[in-house]
């Protein structure tokens, strides 16, 4: 059943929470989708379903502009979508928790593991994408340099349907938000997966955010046939080994 989170001067927000009948210490876990993806994604249902035969408590959700929460995506940027990840994990848990970030997810999971450390008992980052705006605006054509300067936007053909409209907002935030120059340290582990064949995210990606995090017990999983999805089932099989290891 779908839930929502009313907030003053936000989106409210549309999320799945499975808490169980009865309080134990289990750690629980909360999924964060990629960009433009929502929160009915194979591996979040996965991992809903994983720790439903644990009882373990899970969060999944819709950012702003995504799914079914409220508010127009081209109006949202990253920060919008970390306070959203920070409002769900402040709403629903008394507990540090296991975040498992897909993607995008994963570069809002190290904004909200900078402002929120003690909300985090570990981070899972699946094709972690930090920076990937750096990335978008470094590849535009005349075209769209001239489309973002004229209108504020340009369309960004993919390959997963509809093209998105990729705002100078968004941009400018993604580079405030910037994570792989920096230095921080952490105190809870972090464990990565990345494929060696993903055509979105670089396999490279991970060993620089392994350079980031200087203080962290932080591990790598390269899958070498993985592509960007990470969804089919040996892939979830991996996953969820590495979420059994951050949640022990």
């Amino acid at each position: 059943m779908t839930s929502i989170l009313s907030r003053q001067n936000r989106p409210a927000l549309a999320y799945h929470h499975f808490k169980p009948e009865k309080a134990n210490s289990l750690t629980p876990l909360i999924f964060l989708g990629g960009f433009r993806s929502d929160m009915e994604g194979t591996k979040a249902i996965y991992l809903q379903d994983k720790c439903i035969n644990q009882d373990r408590e899970f969060v999944r959700f819709d950012y702003s502009g995504h799914g079914k929460s409220e508010g127009k995506f081209e109006e949202c940027l990253l920060s919008d979508w970390a306070q959203d990840c920070i409002d769900i994990i402040n709403h629903c848990f008394d507990v540090p928790a296991v975040i498992v970030g897909s993607s995008m997810g994963g570069w809002i999971s190290f904004i909200v593991a900078q402002k929120t450390p003690e909300k985090i008992a570990g981070l899972l980052g699946l094709a972690a994408a930090p920076d990937f705006t750096q990335w978008i605006e470094i590849q535009l054509n005349d075209k769209q340099r001239d489309a973002l300067a004229n209108q504020g936007y340009f369309d960004l053909e993919n390959d997963y349907g509809a093209p998105y409209a990729i705002t100078k907002a968004l941009l400018e935030d993604g580079l405030k938000n910037s994570l792989l120059h920096k230095k921080i340290k952490v105190d809870f582990p972090i464990h990565l997966i990345q494929g060696k064949i993903d055509a979105d995210v670089p396999w490279q990606t991970a060993e620089k955010i392994k350079n980031v995090f200087v203080n962290s017990d932080l591990n790598i999983t390269y899958i070498e046939q993985g592509d960007h999805r990470l969804s089919k089932p040996q892939e979830l099989d991996i996953i969820w080994g590495a979420v059994e290891k951050l949640l022990a």
